[in-house]
């Protein structure tokens, strides 16, 4: 079974990381712990639906007009999903229908392309983050601030899904080693340029609703050649790409680990 190589580029910067020990260990314990609070946090907001529901982050006094407008506005809820792609389905048909471009985006693009089973589905799209929570009933704006904002979709039980929808975006500098100071919404194709490998800038753009057929995969960075060749390659300058966010250091070293096909 081939297995994941880094390019030149990456290795020689991991490299001249590996010879400063100290620096290089503090680095990695801090990504850590950055890594196991962000867990904590996801986990906390599937769990208190009721708390998130409506909650703005980073919006200051316009949460609770927002909020206002949406009780006075709320859409029906969508049907019930069998499985998480069926839910980002229904969220991407939801935006297209307000006349909105919205794309599957990133891991589970990548999972897909490789014959795997997506473990998350996201959404990328134009639509700001006010407009994606005035179009779904339950909703939580955990990112604002950088474009984010999860959608509930029910399951036919008991349960539901959490599909992150975010806006297209590029991002400013990146001063605390983990989150941009700043973001700008802008398209699909400047998007995928900010995204860390090129494996993960891929989007695909499903068929309409109602019909069948495989998804469009929309690549501006060269990704689905990487994943063909089983290579990791950052999008950029490699050395620009992990100095912005440490944790990409830690995925590209998940990466390397696992199959690089089914």
């Amino acid at each position: 079974m081939p297995s994941w190589s880094f390019t030149p580029a990456e290795s020689a910067y991991a490299t001249s990381l590996a010879r400063a020990d100290t620096r290089n260990n503090c680095v990695l314990k801090t990504a850590h712990n950055l890594s196991a609070q962000y867990q904590t946090l996801r986990i906390l907001g599937l769990k208190t639906d009721q708390t998130l529901r409506g909650l703005s982050v980073g919006v200051g006094e316009k949460s609770t007009s927002n909020a206002a407008h949406r009780a006075t506005t709320l859409p029906s809820m969508p049907p019930p999903c069998d499985n998480p792609r069926d839910a980002a389905l229904a969220v991407v048909h939801t935006l297209r229908a307000a006349g909105h471009t919205a794309y599957l985006a990133g891991g589970c693009v990548r999972d897909a392309l490789l014959g795997l089973e997506p473990k998350d589905h996201d959404v990328a799209t134009d639509a700001t983050p006010d407009t994606v929570q005035s179009l779904f009933r339950s909703t939580a704006a955990v990112g604002a601030a950088f474009g984010v904002v999860l959608v509930y979709i029910p399951m036919p039980q008991r349960g539901r899904h959490t599909i992150e929808v975010a806006t297209f975006r590029a991002e400013g500098a990146y001063s605390d080693g983990r989150r941009p100071d700043e973001v700008r919404f802008t398209t699909a194709e400047e998007d995928a340029k900010r995204r860390d490998f090129t494996i993960n800038g891929l989007f695909a753009d499903p068929p309409p609703e109602g019909e069948s057929g495989d998804d469009t995969t929309i690549d501006f960075v060269g990704g689905q050649d990487d994943l063909k060749a089983g290579v990791i390659r950052a999008i950029g300058a490699p050395g620009a790409r992990f100095g912005e966010d440490y944790l990409r250091m830690l995925r590209a070293v998940r990466f390397a680990a696992r199959p690089a096909r089914s």
